[in-house]
């Protein structure tokens, strides 16, 4: 059935589909595009999102209703021990401090060397640390929780898998946006690729190399690119399908020494970059 705007029925679940490949729910996608009969892409997306954050800016810039109006001009738009100052900023409201939550350390495991790198995945289910040993662990979430993770079986332990490829420290790690692939790089001037969804397996499925320390590596929100960062003033951009590297920096005349860290904007559109030089 199309609703009223004129947007097909496939069309909208289509759009549902790349969303949940894209926030790392790819099974679940595959069940509801079974189910439907409705074709998979290999897009991984989030173009529902956007197009959800655009109806909810064009909602909030509506006028509000004539009655909604009437009843702040009859009873007052604020509470008379309101306290506001000159920018129209409630001092009461941020005067008061929040608690700071509280923590507690479920699970602990050890690598050899210094852990110098974590992330978790886009749906939260794992977790990858890295370290000096050149060793990767993948941890299992859900193992982490039960209160016998500590003392657990061998086989039901929250490290599910470690991995061995690099040659030097792990400098960082990142985790595809369908949640299947493991990225890390490391100071051996290489990136190497991981699927975690292979029951063995402790190698790369694919790598990139430079002439350059690899610092930081962050995938962009499609999963198509990967842009990493290190010992040279340039960022670079790698093409996940093809493997083809692309220069984004300036060179001397824009960055003078090491790029420290490199991070997407969600929408995509824009990276950052952080320098040893300040910049």
């Amino acid at each position: 059935m199309d609703d009223a705007a004129g947007v097909g029925r496939d069309e909208v679940i289509r759009l549902i589909l790349c969303q949940l490949s894209a926030y790392g729910f790819a099974n679940l996608s595959q069940a509801i595009a079974a189910h439907t009969k409705v074709p998979m892409t290999t897009d991984s997306n989030s173009r529902l999102a956007e197009l959800v954050q655009l109806g909810l800016q064009s909602e909030q810039q509506q006028p509000p209703p004539q009655s909604q109006v009437q009843n702040q001009q009859e009873g007052g738009a604020l509470e008379s021990d309101t306290e506001l100052d000159a920018g129209g900023i409630d001092l009461s409201r941020a005067s008061r401090v929040a608690e700071a939550p509280q923590y507690h350390m479920w699970y602990k495991t050890k690598h050899k060397g210094t852990a110098t790198t974590a992330a978790f995945s886009r749906d939260g289910e794992y977790i990858a640390t890295g370290s000096a040993d050149a060793s990767l662990k993948l941890i299992e979430v859900d193992r982490v929780r039960r209160p016998s993770a500590g003392s657990a079986r061998r086989e039901d332990k929250p490290v599910i898998r470690t991995l061995y490829h690099h040659e030097a420290e792990i400098t960082g790690v990142a985790f595809h946006p369908n949640g299947l692939v493991l990225a890390s790089c490391a100071a051996d001037r290489s990136i190497k690729l991981f699927d975690i969804s292979a029951a063995y397996g402790k190698h790369a499925f694919q790598s990139f190399s430079d002439n350059y320390a690899f610092r930081s590596i962050a995938f962009h929100p499609s999963g198509d690119y990967l842009a990493a960062s290190g010992d040279s003033p340039d960022v670079r951009l790698y093409s996940v399908r093809t493997g083809k590297a692309y220069l984004l920096g300036g060179g001397d005349s824009e960055m003078s020494a090491t790029v420290a860290q490199v991070a997407y904007a969600g929408s995509g559109a824009l990276i950052a970059s952080a320098s040893s030089d300040g910049a």
